[in-house]
């Protein structure tokens, strides 16, 4: 915010202040599932800080220590992952599914990061409780320990006749590059003059900061003020140009094949529905929703859920 300006001397003093904010995870909003920490701790929610106009993730709530959020899905989104598929996740992370078990009801997951595993797990859809759908994987960074840098949620497991696939929700993956912030900092026209882990200011005490009419000057990275073309009286806004819009959700797509039982149901408004396949015992059928002949939605459905 302004501490001072005048016109006269095309000046301004700036003061940037910024904190952590606590935001519930879309898994513990919707499902009321939490992440697990490691050493019998649980989180329901991260803390977010917005940095230079952009958001980050402030880890173990350090104002200080800032990692970039590179996917969150909401309660819409889901990725249908085939056995075998990599996904790239972003940021140089791949999420596999190696394995389903005979009975369908268990999936053996790889997580990778630059083309290496990093971890692995089972996890059991066959339990009544959904906790155990839950899986998290955590890492020692920036001098924090067991940060949970990825977590996700199995929905389901299907084992079909000319398939075998897993339904992933709730998916959140933060960059495991953290980065650090120190008194002294230069960043553009802004120093760092406080830190703590509750929070950061900079100000710009010494750099002249224009506020003439018609102009935009540049504070910290994309950030900048820009001022109005009123020669009579001192206006401007903060304005923040960015290259493209962060992708944090939006899903992983569908697993395009050959399988298929019976023909497409033709519905109204250029919709289909169609069955793909049908798990060996019989008990869950993979249902796919076209528009145009494309597919826009894909669901495992059970006999429970009928």
């Amino acid at each position: 915010m302004p501490r001072s300006s005048e016109r006269g001397g095309s000046h301004c003093n700036l003061i940037y202040t910024t904190r952590p904010m606590l935001r519930e995870y879309e898994l513990y909003k919707n499902l009321g599932l939490a992440i697990d920490s490691g050493y019998y701790y649980v989180e329901s929610g991260y803390w977010i800080e917005f940095w230079m106009g952009e958001m980050y993730v402030a880890v173990d709530g350090r104002a200080d220590k800032l990692a970039k959020p590179l996917v969150e899905f909401n309660s819409a989104d889901i990725k249908t992952l085939a056995t075998g598929e990599s996904w790239d996740l972003g940021g140089g992370f791949a999420l596999e599914a190696k394995q389903i078990d005979l009975e369908g009801e268990k999936v053996w997951l790889c997580l990778y990061k630059n083309g290496k595993e990093i971890d692995s797990e089972v996890i059991d859809t066959g339990n009544f409780d959904l906790q155990d759908r839950v899986y998290t994987y955590t890492e020692d960074v920036a001098g924090e320990d067991d940060v949970s840098i990825f977590s996700c949620y199995i929905s389901a497991v299907f084992r079909g006749t000319c398939s075998n696939l897993v339904q992933i929700k709730y998916v959140f993956l933060i960059d495991d590059d953290v980065t650090r912030i120190n008194t002294g900092d230069v960043y553009g026209a802004m120093e760092v003059t406080s830190v703590s882990s509750a929070g950061i200011t900079l100000s710009n005490d010494e750099t002249t900061l224009c506020l003439n009419p018609g102009i935009t000057t540049p504070i910290m990275g994309d950030l900048s003020l820009k001022t109005t073309d009123n020669t009579s009286a001192i206006e401007f806004y903060p304005h923040l140009v960015r290259d493209k819009p962060p992708v944090l959700s939006g899903g992983g797509g569908f697993v395009l094949d050959d399988c298929w039982v019976g023909s497409a149901w033709d519905m109204s408004e250029n919709y289909s529905i169609a069955a793909k396949d049908v798990s060996l015992d019989g008990a869950k059928a993979r249902i796919i929703l076209m528009n145009g002949g494309v597919v826009v939605d894909e669901i495992v459905l059970t006999e429970a859920s009928v």
